[in-house]
């Protein structure tokens, strides 16, 4: 089964923490910070994703968050969204009945060990911990919360026990009813340098490919002066929650058969061109279909759930200023 690994490789790390918001005392690392419906929250995970998420900024440094509110909001609203996924799977595993065995629980424990083991000696592992803001405790967490995705996973989206209705009528009337969607797109990275230059670069090839070139060789011809920095790939069948929510927004807004304009991700700009859908491609696929659809219903039964929990931060933390975490 295809799942959407949204935590598929948390690397984890051991720090004592220093608190820079404004109170003088120093966190406990494993106190409550807040809790997502009945799920505590330590400072510990608080930290590790505010500081993960603020190193992805490139070139933007702590006093940019100190001074724009829109950099204070978009990091509160990743971190949250982050936490209560997490804080979602327990949650849901607990009402389902679904449990880690002793044995589950010895895996995640021996992993823990064995990545302990890999490095040179116990202070080099340390660093590598305190470098990616995670004590070992919270990596056992993050390991067993993504132990019980699995199971959930495959205990409510089984093609035949789980909770979601998967027939071939089912399916059949899901595609019917246009939730899947056929494209092919060009990528093009950028840095702030070359911004302006790459965007007309992938205008150009936008103006060649509505006359008539083929996306794939336009991307080859490319590829000679752009290398890795651009890409071609083709989706014969895709659908909701399974690509990034702007290629899926883009796909959505034009005809088939159309190109959509160069698009800015943020990172690097796009075009896209939606197809139809090959029914030949998606019969000797089926399995591959069924396997969207079920990931598509799982995940966005996870996220009904996750948007009914309630965010409650401790007394003590409810002036938190999260850009001020170190």
């Amino acid at each position: 089964m295809m799942k959407k690994r949204i935590f598929a490789a948390f690397l984890a790390v051991l720090m004592l923490l220093t608190c820079v918001f404004s109170m003088s005392s120093c966190a406990n690392g494993k106190q409550t910070v807040m809790t997502v419906g009945d799920y505590k929250v330590s400072y510990d995970m608080l930290r590790y994703f505010v500081m993960n998420y603020m190193n992805g900024y490139e070139g933007i440094s702590p006093e940019d968050f100190a001074t724009d509110e829109h950099l204070q909001e978009q990091l509160y609203n990743n971190v949250i969204s982050s936490i209560s996924e997490l804080a979602t799977y327990s949650l849901l595993a607990d009402k389902h009945d679904i449990f880690l065995t002793r044995n589950e629980k010895k895996e995640i424990k021996n992993s823990i060990k064995d990545l302990r083991k890999s490095y040179e000696s116990k202070k080099e592992y340390k660093k590598d911990l305190e470098a990616n803001y995670m004590t070992e405790d919270l990596l056992e967490e993050i390991y067993t919360l993504n132990a019980k995705c699995d199971k959930l996973y495959d205990t409510l989206a089984d093609e035949y026990y789980g909770i979601f209705k998967c027939d071939v009528e089912t399916i059949d009337a899901d595609i019917e009813a246009g939730n899947f969607f056929s494209a092919e797109y060009i990528v093009l990275y950028y840095t702030e340098e070359n911004k302006q230059e790459r965007k007309d670069a992938l205008q150009d090839i936008l103006e060649r490919a509505e006359s008539g070139e083929k996306m794939l060789d336009l991307s080859d011809e490319a590829f000679k002066t752009y290398g890795e920095h651009i890409a071609y790939e083709l989706y014969p069948i895709f659908t909701y929650r399974e690509k990034t929510e702007v290629f899926e927004e883009t796909v959505i807004s034009i005809d088939i058969g159309s190109y959509s304009d160069v698009v800015d991700t943020g990172n690097s700009f796009i075009i896209v061109r939606r197809l139809s859908l090959d029914m030949d491609y998606i019969d000797k696929n089926y399995n591959t279909v069924i396997a969207k659809y079920l990931s598509r219903e799982f995940f966005g039964y996870v996220e009904d759930f996750a948007a009914d929990l309630e965010v409650v931060f401790k007394e003590k933390y409810k002036d938190i200023k999260m850009w001020e975490m170190e």
